[in-house]
Protein backbone atom coordinates (compact mmCIF):
# COMPACT_ATOMS: atom_id res chain seq x y z
CA UNK A 1 0.00 0.00 0.00
CA UNK A 2 0.92 3.48 0.06
CA UNK A 3 0.92 4.74 3.50
CA UNK A 4 3.76 6.31 5.68
CA UNK A 5 4.01 4.50 9.24
CA UNK A 6 3.79 6.68 11.90
CA UNK A 7 1.26 9.24 11.30
CA UNK A 8 -2.63 8.55 12.94
CA UNK A 9 -4.16 8.39 9.33
CA UNK A 10 -1.63 5.17 8.95
CA UNK A 11 -3.20 4.01 12.16
CA UNK A 12 -6.77 4.71 11.47
CA UNK A 13 -6.10 2.67 8.62
CA UNK A 14 -4.51 -0.27 10.22
CA UNK A 15 -7.66 -0.70 12.53
CA UNK A 16 -9.66 0.13 9.49
CA UNK A 17 -8.11 -3.19 7.02
CA UNK A 18 -8.43 -5.31 10.62
CA UNK A 19 -12.15 -4.67 10.91
CA UNK A 20 -12.93 -5.26 6.58
CA UNK A 21 -10.57 -8.69 7.31
CA UNK A 22 -13.53 -9.30 10.38
CA UNK A 23 -16.30 -7.96 8.19
CA UNK A 24 -17.52 -5.35 9.93
CA UNK A 25 -17.67 -2.78 7.67
CA UNK A 26 -19.83 -0.30 9.41
CA UNK A 27 -17.12 -0.01 12.33
CA UNK A 28 -14.04 0.11 9.15
CA UNK A 29 -15.82 3.04 7.88
CA UNK A 30 -15.82 5.11 10.97
CA UNK A 31 -11.74 4.32 11.07
CA UNK A 32 -11.10 5.37 7.26
CA UNK A 33 -13.77 8.81 7.87
CA UNK A 34 -11.34 9.76 10.88
CA UNK A 35 -7.82 9.21 8.74
CA UNK A 36 -9.44 11.26 6.39
CA UNK A 37 -10.62 13.92 8.73
CA UNK A 38 -6.68 13.80 9.93
CA UNK A 39 -5.37 13.81 6.22
CA UNK A 40 -7.59 14.71 3.38
CA UNK A 41 -5.11 13.14 1.06
CA UNK A 42 -4.11 10.05 2.34
CA UNK A 43 -4.87 7.42 -0.49
CA UNK A 44 -4.78 4.02 1.22
CA UNK A 45 -7.66 5.28 3.98
CA UNK A 46 -9.59 6.29 0.99
CA UNK A 47 -9.28 2.41 -0.50
CA UNK A 48 -10.06 1.26 2.80
CA UNK A 49 -13.11 2.96 2.91
CA UNK A 50 -13.61 1.30 -0.73
CA UNK A 51 -13.50 -1.82 0.70
CA UNK A 52 -14.98 -0.79 4.11
CA UNK A 53 -18.43 0.98 1.53
CA UNK A 54 -18.43 -2.09 -0.85
CA UNK A 55 -18.35 -4.84 1.73
CA UNK A 56 -21.49 -3.14 2.69
CA UNK A 57 -22.67 -3.23 -1.07
CA UNK A 58 -22.87 0.66 -1.45
CA UNK A 59 -20.50 0.34 -4.50
CA UNK A 60 -21.38 3.92 -6.21
CA UNK A 61 -19.91 5.70 -3.39
CA UNK A 62 -16.92 2.84 -2.69
CA UNK A 63 -16.22 3.58 -6.48
CA UNK A 64 -15.76 7.17 -5.86
CA UNK A 65 -13.33 6.35 -3.04
CA UNK A 66 -11.27 3.78 -5.14
CA UNK A 67 -10.86 6.40 -8.13
CA UNK A 68 -9.69 8.97 -5.03
CA UNK A 69 -7.20 6.96 -3.89
CA UNK A 70 -5.59 6.11 -7.40
CA UNK A 71 -5.94 9.95 -8.21
CA UNK A 72 -3.86 10.81 -5.26
CA UNK A 73 -1.43 7.64 -5.93
CA UNK A 74 -1.34 6.26 -9.52
CA UNK A 75 1.02 4.03 -8.33
CA UNK A 76 -1.09 1.07 -6.39
CA UNK A 77 -2.21 -1.56 -8.34
CA UNK A 78 -4.39 -2.70 -5.81
CA UNK A 79 -6.62 0.72 -5.65
CA UNK A 80 -7.22 -0.46 -9.90
CA UNK A 81 -7.79 -3.72 -8.50
CA UNK A 82 -10.20 -2.53 -6.00
CA UNK A 83 -11.92 -0.54 -8.18
CA UNK A 84 -12.63 -3.31 -10.78
CA UNK A 85 -13.86 -5.91 -8.48
CA UNK A 86 -16.16 -2.93 -7.28
CA UNK A 87 -17.23 -2.40 -10.60
CA UNK A 88 -17.90 -6.25 -11.03
CA UNK A 89 -20.49 -5.92 -8.29
CA UNK A 90 -21.73 -2.99 -9.05
CA UNK A 91 -22.70 -4.69 -12.60
CA UNK A 92 -24.55 -7.24 -10.47
CA UNK A 93 -26.47 -5.17 -8.43
CA UNK A 94 -27.35 -2.64 -11.27
CA UNK A 95 -27.81 -5.60 -13.80
CA UNK A 96 -25.40 -3.23 -16.33
CA UNK A 97 -22.58 -4.93 -18.43
CA UNK A 98 -20.88 -1.38 -19.13
CA UNK A 99 -19.79 -1.28 -15.57
CA UNK A 100 -17.73 -4.84 -16.34
CA UNK A 101 -15.83 -3.49 -19.42
CA UNK A 102 -14.86 -0.31 -17.12
CA UNK A 103 -13.64 -3.50 -14.39
CA UNK A 104 -11.95 -5.07 -17.27
CA UNK A 105 -10.03 -2.42 -18.18
CA UNK A 106 -8.83 -1.13 -14.83
CA UNK A 107 -7.35 -4.58 -14.61
CA UNK A 108 -5.87 -4.52 -18.31
CA UNK A 109 -4.02 -0.83 -17.05
CA UNK A 110 -2.39 -2.80 -14.11
CA UNK A 111 -1.62 -5.85 -16.58
CA UNK A 112 -0.06 -3.48 -19.27
CA UNK A 113 2.53 -2.81 -15.81
CA UNK A 114 2.67 -6.02 -14.45
CA UNK A 115 1.42 -8.71 -17.09
CA UNK A 116 2.06 -11.60 -14.06
CA UNK A 117 0.00 -9.62 -11.13
CA UNK A 118 -2.01 -12.40 -9.47
CA UNK A 119 -4.78 -9.83 -7.83
CA UNK A 120 -5.40 -8.13 -11.09
CA UNK A 121 -5.74 -11.79 -13.33
CA UNK A 122 -8.29 -12.70 -10.38
CA UNK A 123 -10.29 -9.80 -11.04
CA UNK A 124 -10.08 -9.66 -14.76
CA UNK A 125 -11.08 -13.58 -14.59
CA UNK A 126 -13.98 -12.85 -12.51
CA UNK A 127 -15.23 -9.79 -13.91
CA UNK A 128 -15.13 -11.80 -17.59
CA UNK A 129 -17.04 -14.58 -15.78
CA UNK A 130 -19.71 -12.04 -15.47
CA UNK A 131 -19.95 -11.62 -18.87
CA UNK A 132 -20.28 -15.28 -19.29
CA UNK A 133 -17.06 -15.48 -20.88
CA UNK A 134 -16.44 -18.55 -19.15
CA UNK A 135 -13.47 -20.48 -21.23
CA UNK A 136 -11.44 -17.24 -21.06
CA UNK A 137 -12.54 -16.64 -17.26
CA UNK A 138 -11.44 -20.23 -16.28
CA UNK A 139 -7.63 -19.58 -18.36
CA UNK A 140 -6.81 -16.38 -15.99
CA UNK A 141 -7.66 -18.36 -12.80
CA UNK A 142 -5.49 -21.09 -14.14
CA UNK A 143 -2.38 -18.80 -14.84
CA UNK A 144 -3.00 -17.17 -11.47
CA UNK A 145 -2.58 -20.51 -9.91
CA UNK A 146 0.75 -21.37 -11.95
CA UNK A 147 2.12 -17.88 -11.05
CA UNK A 148 1.18 -18.85 -6.92
CA UNK A 149 0.53 -21.80 -5.80
CA UNK A 150 -1.11 -20.35 -3.03
CA UNK A 151 -3.76 -18.99 -5.11
CA UNK A 152 -7.03 -18.61 -3.45
CA UNK A 153 -8.52 -20.39 -6.98
CA UNK A 154 -12.19 -20.28 -7.34
CA UNK A 155 -13.02 -23.81 -7.23
CA UNK A 156 -16.57 -22.89 -6.88
CA UNK A 157 -17.13 -21.02 -10.56
CA UNK A 158 -14.80 -24.30 -11.64
CA UNK A 159 -17.46 -26.75 -10.41
CA UNK A 160 -20.38 -24.22 -12.21
CA UNK A 161 -17.74 -24.33 -14.92
CA UNK A 162 -17.66 -28.38 -15.22
CA UNK A 163 -21.58 -28.41 -14.23
CA UNK A 164 -22.40 -26.89 -17.33
CA UNK A 165 -20.12 -28.87 -19.78
CA UNK A 166 -21.79 -31.31 -17.90
CA UNK A 167 -18.61 -33.07 -16.21
CA UNK A 168 -19.92 -33.63 -12.93
CA UNK A 169 -17.78 -36.21 -11.47
CA UNK A 170 -14.87 -33.46 -12.17
CA UNK A 171 -17.69 -30.34 -10.60
CA UNK A 172 -17.83 -32.15 -7.69
CA UNK A 173 -14.63 -32.68 -7.38
CA UNK A 174 -13.77 -28.67 -7.65
CA UNK A 175 -16.38 -28.17 -5.08
CA UNK A 176 -15.08 -30.97 -2.55
CA UNK A 177 -11.86 -28.74 -3.20
CA UNK A 178 -14.00 -25.69 -2.23
CA UNK A 179 -15.25 -26.69 0.58
CA UNK A 180 -12.09 -27.54 2.22
CA UNK A 181 -11.85 -24.15 2.12
CA UNK A 182 -15.50 -23.33 3.23
CA UNK A 183 -16.91 -26.49 4.59
CA UNK A 184 -19.71 -25.32 5.53
CA UNK A 185 -20.99 -22.76 2.27
CA UNK A 186 -24.39 -23.61 1.62
CA UNK A 187 -24.32 -22.27 -1.88
CA UNK A 188 -21.27 -24.34 -2.08
CA UNK A 189 -23.44 -27.38 -1.32
CA UNK A 190 -26.31 -26.81 -2.89
CA UNK A 191 -23.99 -26.84 -6.01
CA UNK A 192 -22.59 -30.12 -5.43
CA UNK A 193 -25.85 -31.44 -4.58
CA UNK A 194 -27.19 -31.33 -7.71
CA UNK A 195 -24.55 -32.26 -9.17
CA UNK A 196 -24.63 -35.51 -6.79
CA UNK A 197 -28.41 -35.54 -8.33
CA UNK A 198 -26.84 -35.97 -11.84
CA UNK A 199 -24.89 -38.76 -11.25
CA UNK A 200 -27.37 -40.94 -9.62
CA UNK A 201 -25.64 -40.22 -5.74
CA UNK A 202 -29.26 -39.18 -4.52
CA UNK A 203 -28.36 -40.20 -0.53
CA UNK A 204 -25.08 -38.04 -0.69
CA UNK A 205 -27.47 -35.44 -2.44
CA UNK A 206 -29.60 -35.37 0.24
CA UNK A 207 -26.68 -34.98 3.26
CA UNK A 208 -25.61 -31.93 1.40
CA UNK A 209 -29.06 -30.33 0.76
CA UNK A 210 -29.73 -31.05 5.05
CA UNK A 211 -26.56 -29.18 5.59
CA UNK A 212 -27.67 -26.17 3.72
CA UNK A 213 -30.98 -26.51 5.05
CA UNK A 214 -29.39 -26.45 8.88
CA UNK A 215 -27.55 -23.14 7.78
CA UNK A 216 -30.34 -21.34 5.50
CA UNK A 217 -33.55 -22.68 6.76
CA UNK A 218 -35.38 -20.42 4.89
CA UNK A 219 -34.09 -21.42 1.65
CA UNK A 220 -37.22 -22.89 -0.76
CA UNK A 221 -34.52 -24.48 -3.38
CA UNK A 222 -33.00 -26.49 -0.88
CA UNK A 223 -36.24 -27.91 0.15
CA UNK A 224 -37.36 -28.19 -3.47
CA UNK A 225 -33.73 -30.44 -4.22
CA UNK A 226 -34.17 -32.70 -1.20
CA UNK A 227 -37.55 -33.35 -1.97
CA UNK A 228 -36.69 -33.89 -5.71
CA UNK A 229 -34.07 -36.62 -4.28
CA UNK A 230 -36.47 -38.13 -2.03
CA UNK A 231 -39.18 -38.06 -5.10
CA UNK A 232 -36.20 -40.37 -6.98
CA UNK A 233 -35.94 -42.91 -4.38
CA UNK A 234 -39.46 -43.36 -3.90
CA UNK A 235 -39.46 -41.98 0.06
CA UNK A 236 -42.80 -39.70 -1.31
CA UNK A 237 -43.82 -39.07 2.37
CA UNK A 238 -40.42 -37.32 3.13
CA UNK A 239 -40.29 -35.84 -0.62
CA UNK A 240 -43.89 -34.22 0.47
CA UNK A 241 -42.51 -32.69 3.77
CA UNK A 242 -39.73 -31.20 1.82
CA UNK A 243 -41.96 -29.46 -0.36
CA UNK A 244 -44.55 -28.49 2.06
CA UNK A 245 -41.51 -26.68 3.61
CA UNK A 246 -40.69 -25.05 0.27
CA UNK A 247 -44.20 -23.53 0.22
CA UNK A 248 -44.40 -22.83 3.69
CA UNK A 249 -41.72 -20.30 3.02
CA UNK A 250 -43.80 -19.15 -0.84
CA UNK A 251 -46.60 -20.14 -0.27
CA UNK A 252 -47.83 -18.85 -3.88
CA UNK A 253 -45.51 -21.11 -5.78
CA UNK A 254 -47.72 -22.90 -7.99
CA UNK A 255 -44.28 -25.19 -9.00
CA UNK A 256 -44.22 -26.44 -5.09
CA UNK A 257 -47.93 -27.32 -5.14
CA UNK A 258 -47.35 -28.91 -8.41
CA UNK A 259 -44.51 -30.88 -7.32
CA UNK A 260 -46.69 -31.85 -3.99
CA UNK A 261 -49.51 -33.08 -6.57
CA UNK A 262 -47.25 -34.91 -8.57
CA UNK A 263 -45.64 -37.21 -5.82
CA UNK A 264 -49.03 -38.38 -4.37
CA UNK A 265 -49.50 -39.12 -8.09
CA UNK A 266 -46.73 -40.92 -8.56
CA UNK A 267 -47.58 -42.74 -4.96
CA UNK A 268 -50.80 -44.07 -6.76
CA UNK A 269 -49.32 -45.05 -9.61
CA UNK A 270 -47.14 -47.33 -7.78
CA UNK A 271 -49.96 -48.73 -5.80
CA UNK A 272 -52.01 -49.05 -8.79
CA UNK A 273 -49.21 -50.75 -11.05
CA UNK A 274 -46.87 -52.32 -8.66
CA UNK A 275 -48.69 -53.18 -5.19
CA UNK A 276 -51.90 -54.00 -7.36
CA UNK A 277 -54.08 -51.52 -4.78
CA UNK A 278 -56.31 -49.45 -7.10
CA UNK A 279 -58.73 -48.47 -3.96
CA UNK A 280 -55.38 -47.13 -1.92
CA UNK A 281 -54.29 -45.59 -5.78
CA UNK A 282 -57.91 -43.75 -5.72
CA UNK A 283 -57.00 -42.28 -2.18
CA UNK A 284 -53.34 -40.40 -3.31
CA UNK A 285 -55.59 -38.94 -6.82
CA UNK A 286 -57.89 -37.78 -5.22
CA UNK A 287 -55.25 -35.87 -3.44
CA UNK A 288 -53.45 -34.82 -5.83
CA UNK A 289 -56.80 -33.37 -7.99
CA UNK A 290 -57.99 -31.83 -4.30
CA UNK A 291 -54.61 -29.56 -5.12
CA UNK A 292 -54.81 -29.83 -9.00
CA UNK A 293 -58.30 -30.37 -9.98
CA UNK A 294 -56.85 -30.13 -13.67
CA UNK A 295 -54.22 -32.88 -13.55
CA UNK A 296 -55.29 -34.40 -16.61
CA UNK A 297 -52.71 -37.17 -15.60
CA UNK A 298 -54.26 -37.59 -12.27
CA UNK A 299 -57.73 -38.24 -13.76
CA UNK A 300 -56.20 -40.58 -16.02
CA UNK A 301 -54.72 -43.09 -13.63
CA UNK A 302 -57.70 -42.71 -11.48
CA UNK A 303 -59.69 -43.78 -14.52
CA UNK A 304 -57.58 -46.87 -14.77
CA UNK A 305 -58.32 -47.61 -11.22
CA UNK A 306 -61.86 -47.76 -11.28
CA UNK A 307 -61.49 -49.63 -14.26
CA UNK A 308 -59.74 -52.46 -12.60
CA UNK A 309 -62.28 -52.24 -9.24
CA UNK A 310 -64.74 -52.73 -12.10
CA UNK A 311 -66.09 -49.30 -11.89
CA UNK A 312 -66.60 -48.67 -15.42
CA UNK A 313 -68.76 -45.57 -14.94
CA UNK A 314 -66.37 -44.05 -12.66
CA UNK A 315 -63.85 -45.12 -15.21
CA UNK A 316 -65.80 -43.55 -18.10
CA UNK A 317 -66.45 -40.37 -15.95
CA UNK A 318 -63.00 -40.03 -14.79
CA UNK A 319 -61.49 -40.24 -18.45
CA UNK A 320 -64.41 -37.68 -19.75
CA UNK A 321 -62.73 -35.98 -17.37
CA UNK A 322 -59.28 -36.34 -18.77
CA UNK A 323 -60.45 -35.50 -22.29
CA UNK A 324 -62.24 -32.14 -21.31
CA UNK A 325 -58.85 -31.22 -20.15
CA UNK A 326 -56.67 -32.66 -22.51
CA UNK A 327 -58.47 -33.09 -26.05
CA UNK A 328 -55.87 -34.79 -27.76
CA UNK A 329 -54.97 -37.25 -25.56
CA UNK A 330 -54.84 -40.05 -27.52
CA UNK A 331 -54.15 -42.29 -24.68
CA UNK A 332 -57.08 -40.85 -23.05
CA UNK A 333 -59.33 -42.02 -25.53
CA UNK A 334 -57.78 -45.75 -26.44
CA UNK A 335 -58.25 -46.48 -22.75
CA UNK A 336 -61.86 -45.12 -22.93
CA UNK A 337 -62.65 -47.49 -25.55
CA UNK A 338 -60.92 -50.62 -23.67
CA UNK A 339 -62.86 -49.62 -20.68
CA UNK A 340 -66.33 -49.70 -23.24
CA UNK A 341 -65.59 -52.75 -24.78
CA UNK A 342 -65.75 -54.49 -21.40
CA UNK A 343 -68.90 -53.04 -20.62
CA UNK A 344 -70.02 -54.57 -24.48
CA UNK A 345 -70.48 -51.21 -25.88
CA UNK A 346 -68.38 -52.10 -29.21
CA UNK A 347 -70.17 -49.35 -30.62
CA UNK A 348 -68.45 -46.61 -29.02
CA UNK A 349 -65.54 -47.77 -28.12
CA UNK A 350 -64.85 -48.65 -32.01
CA UNK A 351 -65.39 -44.25 -32.30
CA UNK A 352 -62.77 -43.84 -28.99
CA UNK A 353 -60.52 -45.89 -30.85
CA UNK A 354 -60.96 -44.28 -34.12
CA UNK A 355 -60.26 -40.97 -32.36
CA UNK A 356 -57.46 -42.00 -31.31
CA UNK A 357 -56.06 -43.38 -34.38
CA UNK A 358 -56.85 -39.82 -35.52
CA UNK A 359 -54.94 -38.25 -33.25
CA UNK A 360 -52.06 -40.21 -33.53
CA UNK A 361 -51.48 -42.17 -36.90
CA UNK A 362 -48.70 -44.66 -35.55
CA UNK A 363 -51.05 -45.96 -32.63
CA UNK A 364 -50.37 -49.43 -33.56
CA UNK A 365 -52.24 -50.66 -30.18
CA UNK A 366 -55.65 -48.95 -31.29
CA UNK A 367 -55.43 -50.28 -34.65
CA UNK A 368 -54.88 -53.91 -34.00
CA UNK A 369 -57.92 -53.71 -30.98
CA UNK A 370 -59.78 -52.08 -33.29
CA UNK A 371 -59.54 -54.85 -36.43
CA UNK A 372 -60.24 -57.25 -33.75
CA UNK A 373 -62.90 -55.30 -32.84
CA UNK A 374 -64.06 -55.45 -36.26
CA UNK A 375 -63.37 -58.74 -36.78
CA UNK A 376 -65.77 -60.05 -34.08
CA UNK A 377 -68.57 -57.54 -35.70
CA UNK A 378 -68.37 -59.30 -39.09
CA UNK A 379 -66.48 -56.49 -40.94
CA UNK A 380 -63.09 -58.33 -41.40
CA UNK A 381 -62.18 -56.63 -44.96
CA UNK A 382 -62.41 -53.24 -42.58
CA UNK A 383 -60.21 -55.13 -39.97
CA UNK A 384 -58.01 -55.94 -42.29
CA UNK A 385 -57.48 -52.47 -43.10
CA UNK A 386 -56.07 -51.84 -39.65
CA UNK A 387 -53.92 -54.54 -39.85
CA UNK A 388 -52.17 -54.15 -43.09
CA UNK A 389 -51.50 -50.60 -41.13
CA UNK A 390 -49.83 -52.10 -38.27
CA UNK A 391 -47.48 -54.31 -41.03
CA UNK A 392 -46.61 -51.06 -42.51
CA UNK A 393 -45.46 -49.68 -39.53
CA UNK A 394 -43.99 -52.88 -38.11
CA UNK A 395 -43.51 -55.99 -40.51
CA UNK A 396 -42.05 -57.83 -38.19
CA UNK A 397 -44.99 -58.03 -35.66
CA UNK A 398 -46.38 -61.56 -35.68
CA UNK A 399 -49.84 -60.63 -33.86
CA UNK A 400 -50.83 -58.27 -36.73
CA UNK A 401 -50.04 -61.16 -39.34
CA UNK A 402 -52.17 -63.49 -37.73
CA UNK A 403 -54.62 -61.69 -36.54
CA UNK A 404 -54.64 -60.73 -41.00
CA UNK A 405 -54.74 -64.41 -40.99
CA UNK A 406 -57.98 -64.95 -38.90
CA UNK A 407 -59.61 -61.70 -41.41
CA UNK A 408 -58.61 -63.47 -44.36
CA UNK A 409 -59.97 -66.76 -43.18
CA UNK A 410 -63.59 -65.55 -42.38
CA UNK A 411 -64.02 -64.14 -45.99
CA UNK A 412 -62.69 -67.54 -47.53
CA UNK A 413 -59.38 -66.21 -48.40
CA UNK A 414 -57.89 -69.35 -47.50
CA UNK A 415 -54.65 -68.97 -49.84
CA UNK A 416 -53.72 -65.68 -48.23
CA UNK A 417 -54.52 -66.65 -45.27
CA UNK A 418 -51.88 -69.44 -44.79
CA UNK A 419 -49.53 -66.97 -46.05
CA UNK A 420 -49.99 -64.70 -43.12
CA UNK A 421 -50.07 -67.58 -40.75
CA UNK A 422 -47.08 -68.97 -42.36
CA UNK A 423 -45.49 -65.31 -42.22
CA UNK A 424 -46.37 -65.12 -38.02
CA UNK A 425 -45.05 -68.55 -37.66
CA UNK A 426 -41.74 -67.56 -38.95
CA UNK A 427 -41.81 -64.14 -37.03
CA UNK A 428 -42.65 -65.72 -33.99
CA UNK A 429 -39.57 -68.48 -34.21
CA UNK A 430 -37.03 -66.28 -35.58
CA UNK A 431 -37.59 -63.95 -31.98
Amino acid sequence: MGWMSGSDSDSYFQKGMKLVNKKRYEEAVQQFHRGIECDKGHSDCWYGLGEALSGVKKYTQAEECYTRAFEINPDIDDYLIGKALNLRNLALMEKEPLKCFEAIECCNKVLTRNHDYVPALHAKGLTLWTLNKRDDAIEYFDKALKLDKNYDYPYELKGKYFFDQRKYHDAIDAYEIALKKSPRDPDILLSEGRCLMKIGAYHLAIKCFQLVIKQRGDDPHAYVLLGNSYKVLKQFDDAIEAYEQALEINPDNKTYKMQIAEAYLLQGNICLHKDKDPQTAIEYFNKTLEIAPRYSAAWFSKSIAYRKMGGYRNSLNAMLKTIEIDPNNAHAYFEMGKTLKSMGNETEAIDCFLQAIRIDPSYTEAMYILGNILVDAGRPSTAITYFDQIIDKDPGSSIAWYAKGKALKLMNETREANICFERAGKIAVSK
